[in-house]
């Protein structure tokens, strides 16, 4: 499902999905799916306002401890610690720029900059990790 929404292009960090107590992060860390985990924060689904909030939420802590996800505990510690790159910030700004609306990949093809520069538009790298996971 994640590798639908991704290559559909939608937007997992758009306001809406944040602010809700069923967010794609807050699901993801309840269940305790350290590869959504991973790929929904790499894609930009969190602001790291979210991430903070999520780091200090004392319910999802317990429910990982509970379950004895530390390696979850810990990814979720060092993603909120550590704010995303000044490249990755800008792959997120033109990705919502392109939109998520039908044509898509068009108007990311049409773009006057190279291949590897579309692809990293696309998350490209993220969807060959969920084929590798799957």
């Amino acid at each position: 499902m994640v590798a639908l929404v991704i290559s559909a292009g939608v937007s997992p960090h758009q306001r809406l999905l944040q602010d809700s107590p069923n967010s794609p992060m807050r699901r993801a860390l309840r269940n305790g799916e350290l590869p959504v985990v991973q790929l929904l924060h790499m894609s930009g689904c969190c602001s790291n306002s979210e991430l903070h909030l999520l780091r200090n939420d004392q319910g999802i802590r317990a429910q990982l401890q509970r379950q004895s996800q530390q390696d979850i505990l810990q990814y979720l510690d060092n993603a909120a610690a550590n704010p995303a790159s000044l490249l990755h910030l800008c792959r997120l700004t033109v990705a919502h720029v392109v939109g998520c609306r039908p044509g898509r990949r068009e108007r990311v093809r049409s773009l006057p900059v190279p291949t590897i520069v579309r692809n990293y538009i696309m998350f490209s790298e993220y969807l060959d990790i969920l084929e590798d996971v799957s």
